[in-house]
């Protein structure tokens, strides 16, 4: 039976990074899973109550451009997404 999840990433968290390595190469290994993945803006996240939010002044996030890009390629190119979300955390991470 196919398990369905859904899982969190922010390309600039280091233990999203890890997760992800681990989730992808299941995958592609052949994993029965359904994943879904869903952008988490740290961004965001760290906006106080009665500040403006990050979506309405993107070049105040480092962050933002990547986690667009990623849900495009995911929701228009899905067979693309995989290497390119590894891909990206590589380049943050290492590159």
């Amino acid at each position: 039976m196919t398990e369905r999840f859904g899982i969190t990433y922010d390309y600039r968290c280091p233990f999203a990074r890890l997760v992800h390595d681990h989730v992808v190469v299941a995958l592609r290994d052949g994993a029965d899973w359904d994943v879904t993945f869903l952008p988490f803006c740290l961004g965001q996240a760290h906006v106080e109550e009665g500040q403006t939010d990050i979506w309405d002044r993107p070049d105040d996030d480092s962050g933002l451009l990547a986690l667009q890009v990623a849900i495009s390629l995911r929701d228009k190119q899905p067979g693309a997404f995989l290497g390119f979300h590894l891909d990206l955390f590589e380049h943050r991470h290492n590159g």
